[in-house]
């Protein structure tokens, strides 16, 4: 039985979503005031946004034009609010970058640029990780420790842990072909976003053979 109640938690991820996607600001410059101000500063976003522009100006470290645009994030935000309550009785979660849960593993691989600020979810947040046992970019694989890789992250998906893969050389398609014709729950990490990739031959077909 879902908590229709929204929480604290709730009310700060409606107002980052809301920032992130609806603001018009763009996403990098949402990222360089999260990472940047926001988050070394210890403020709340939810807090933040219902202060006078002058205040959220000066908070934020932004200009007074970028705050105009941002006069009516505490409706809209309250608006998302609704939504992430709505979600949540579906069993769908929305993850905070600086929230517990949020994998470990996108934090130690990718730069703060690159981090996705939210991470949207099915089920237990606590699942999210995984450790990392896939072979480094240029390591040269050999079919025993393929195998042995192979059936760690099935055994490991099986209990239901979630396998992140990062879309970058090196990214050995043998091992993602496995877990895809094993149907085991895979999420593909694209650093710079779907458009600017491809996925080299082997892992395209891996991907679309499923």
């Amino acid at each position: 039985m879902h908590d229709d109640t929204p929480s604290a938690a709730d009310l700060e991820t409606a107002a980052w979503a809301w920032l992130a996607y609806e603001s018009g600001l763009s996403l990098a410059r949402v990222k360089h005031i999260l990472l940047e101000q926001a988050l070394p500063k210890h403020l709340s976003l939810h807090e933040i946004s219902h202060s006078p522009a002058a205040h959220l100006q000066q908070s934020l470290a932004i200009s007074p034009e970028e705050a105009a645009r941002l006069r009516d994030w505490p409706d809209q935000a309250e608006a998302g609010t609704n939504r992430l309550v709505e979600r949540r009785r579906q069993g769908l979660y929305l993850l905070r970058c600086n929230q517990e849960g949020y994998p470990a593993t996108l934090h130690h691989h990718l730069p703060p640029a690159q981090l996705p600020l939210l991470l949207s979810l099915r089920g237990d947040a606590g699942l999210l990780d995984l450790p990392a046992v896939l072979p480094w970019a240029g390591v040269e694989v050999d079919d025993s420790a393929a195998a042995w890789t192979t059936e760690t992250l099935l055994e490991l998906a099986a209990e239901g842990a979630l396998a992140l893969l990062r879309a970058q050389p090196g990214l050995d398609a043998v091992l993602a072909r496995a877990l895809l014709h094993a149907q085991a729950p895979v999420a593909l990490i694209l650093a710079q976003g779907l458009g600017a990739y491809d996925p080299p031959p082997g892992l395209a077909a891996a991907l679309e053979a499923g």
